[in-house]
């Protein structure tokens, strides 16, 4: 059984254009720093129960599990910068920032 959670963080979220969407799903776009953050949450459990009962005996089943997956998903595309110019490669950029982010 799955439960609909309520929006408690609205600001958060902004409305896409149709021309923004295709981009984030794996378009192109002219801008100069292409990147996205996509981060995805599923957690789902189940249980089942059996009850037997032949009038003397009675056996009894129950089963439970879980799964939870949390990932966060960053893309990047640095094809508009040139290395001379700025002085970095968009490898180098990209190490930066990964190691700024989780330091």
């Amino acid at each position: 059984m799955s439960t609909d959670r309520e929006l408690t963080n609205s600001e958060l979220f902004v409305e896409l254009s149709e021309e923004e969407q295709e981009i984030t799903i794996g378009g192109r776009s002219s801008s100069l720093y292409d990147f996205v953050i996509k981060k995805t949450n599923i957690v789902t459990f189940a249980n089942h129960e059996n009850n037997f009962s032949d009038g003397i005996n009675n056996i009894s089943s129950r089963q439970q599990t879980g799964y939870s997956l949390s990932e966060v998903t960053f893309g990047f595309n640095f094809s508009g910068l040139r290395g001379r110019k700025y002085g970095l490669s968009g490898l180098e950029i990209l190490r930066r920032l990964i190691f700024y982010l989780f330091t």
